[in-house]
């Protein structure tokens, strides 16, 4: 009976491990950090009816302090108007 109860713990703890690493279902990220960010990611959420939520995550005091998170929603062509510039680069849905 022991060995029953361990098996399927052990089968709970992996199935478990293997959803918590799994990538999420969002879009792609990009750094960049060429563009004056440094340490900082631009990630795209997924598509819904032509538009999407694009994050910008910078640290402003070094990466040793809180990140600060900035979203806006766009789509294609169409960046958001009073953003920082970096939102448009690059025009399109960053895909993973």
């Amino acid at each position: 009976m022991k060995q029953y109860i361990v098996g399927a713990l052990a089968a709970v703890v992996t199935t478990g491990g293997l959803v918590a690493v799994a990538p999420s279902a969002s879009a792609g990220c990009i750094d960049p950090g060429e563009a004056g960010h440094p340490f900082a990611k631009m990630c795209d959420g997924p598509i819904d009816d032509g538009m999407w939520e694009r994050c910008l995550t910078t640290f402003p005091n070094g990466p040793l302090h809180p990140a600060e998170t900035d979203c806006n929603t766009m789509s294609v062509g169409d960046p958001p108007k009073e953003a920082d510039p970096i939102f448009s680069t690059p025009p399109t849905h960053i895909d993973p």
